[in-house]
């Protein structure tokens, strides 16, 4: 069992992704590969299958933080994340979402307090079952299609040349929810947003 059955944790980092080896890899499951930088930084190899994700907790500057992966499709995202937030009672402002956002250039952040999904499923659904917009999130940037293809973009791999910037902006966003945990949302958001060029 987890340690919150008897200290509360501080906060959710959730990222989002598509549950599957075939999707890993695609422009979609850029939250997945943030934590697992994330997870990398800071090993914790306690995970367990709770609330239809994968989890994991460790102390971050004096906070305890649950990372999780959920193993529902992104359009379900807001079950497994509903289930989290309730059974461990996580407020919905602790509760950080990473994404992917196409219509932010490569690599560019934006951390937000809330909002509407912008046509994100993930988001979408977790606004349904959260009941609410008013939950942190950090968008990163892949880039509108070229072709003009929503469905083949986001569920497309990064190409050669995205994947030379692809461990930079990765680490960059782990950096900024290291930010997030010690110095809070308006300071993330001042030190990492980018306006679109």
């Amino acid at each position: 069992m987890f340690k919150s059955q008897t200290i509360p944790f501080s906060y959710l980092i959730i990222g989002l992704g598509n549950p599957g080896k075939q999707y890993y890899h695609t422009r979609h499951n850029i939250g997945f590969r943030v934590v697992d930088y994330f997870l990398k930084r800071y090993p914790e190899p306690s995970a367990q299958h709770l609330c239809q994700s994968i989890v994991w907790q460790r102390e971050f500057h004096q906070k305890l933080v649950m990372i999780a992966k959920p193993l529902t499709f992104m359009n379900r995202s807001g079950l497994a994340v509903s289930q989290l937030a309730n059974r461990y009672n996580i407020a919905t402002d602790r509760i950080l979402v990473v994404y992917d956002d196409l219509n932010l250039v490569l690599g560019h952040l934006r951390c937000r307090k809330s909002g509407s999904s912008g046509g994100h499923n993930g988001i979408k659904s977790i606004i349904d079952h959260l009941g609410t917009e008013e939950f942190p999130r950090l968008r990163v940037g892949i880039g509108p299609p070229k072709d003009g293809s929503f469905i083949d973009h986001v569920l497309g791999n990064f190409s050669l040349e995205e994947d030379l910037e692809l461990d930079s902006f990765v680490r960059r966003s782990v950096d900024a929810i290291e930010f997030y945990l010690k110095d809070g949302l308006s300071a993330t958001m001042n030190q990492f947003n980018i306006k679109n060029k």
